[in-house]
């Protein structure tokens, strides 16, 4: 195998390692017990107010094509729940200022 080609199986295998990465990413490993949580509005929700509640927890990002095809289903869940029961967390890790413009083309 010649120099060219080992070159073009190293950045064919980058790509499909990234586009795997970006279509399979796992969320993180969260500390439920010790969680502080940033509302959109800047207020911080912390995990032990969640006790004896059920947690709908979705990990999502505004980049991402599969998270926006879910959410008007978890929407329609979140309208079916009694809030004092469920809570629902959408955690993101993308800037305040990308959620608040999503929000605005997307009233979730």
């Amino acid at each position: 195998m010649g120099k060219r080609s080992t070159i073009i199986i190293i950045v064919l295998g980058a790509v499909v390692a990234l586009w795997l990465y970006r279509k399979y990413r796992v969320a993180p490993n969260l500390d439920v017990e010790h969680l502080n949580l940033k509302n959109v509005d800047g207020s911080v929700l912390n995990s032990k107010d969640l006790r004896g509640k059920t947690l709908f927890v979705n990990y999502w990002a505004t980049w991402c094509a599969e998270c926006l095809q879910e959410m008007p289903s978890i929407e329609a869940a979140y309208n079916q729940t009694d809030h004092e029961k469920v809570v629902f967390l959408m955690i993101t890790d993308d800037s305040p200022e990308k959620v608040q413009n999503f929000l605005k083309n997307h009233p979730y």
